[in-house]
């Protein structure tokens, strides 16, 4: 976020390796979630759909509702920026209803500009 963002790429995968050696499931799913955060932010959108792919995964195994319900918006967030904005809008409104819902708020600026970019592109 300061300018590096190859550095916080690198801190990433390391962040995610060491979680990874825990065999603490439930934390990886978390460290996973926000690993996603900074590949998003590097315009590296294949390498966030893994560790988007993954924390949803081990949310749904451990019963992490919220996490589930910000793997969708991420999901969502990743289907506008890859051009399939009409279908990546509709499903982050309703993502953004379960994360409301569930009171897990922390990542709902972010999504919601995302949204209004992908809103702005519907015209």
């Amino acid at each position: 976020m300061r300018g590096y963002p190859d550095q916080a790429a690198e801190r990433a995968s390391e962040t995610v390796k060491a979680s990874e050696a825990t065999g603490h499931s439930a934390a990886l799913a978390l460290v996973l979630a926000e690993a996603a955060t900074v590949a998003l932010w590097r315009g590296d959108l294949d390498v966030a759909q893994r560790y988007v792919d993954r924390s949803y995964s081990l949310a749904e195994a451990n019963a992490m509702g919220p996490l589930m319900a910000i793997g969708r918006c991420r999901n969502s967030e990743l289907k506008i920026r890859r051009g399939a904005v009409r279908q990546g809008v509709y499903n982050l409104k309703a993502a953004l209803r379960s994360i409301y819902a569930a009171r897990h708020e922390l990542l709902t600026t972010e999504f919601n500009m995302e949204l209004a970019f992908g809103l702005l592109e519907l015209g």
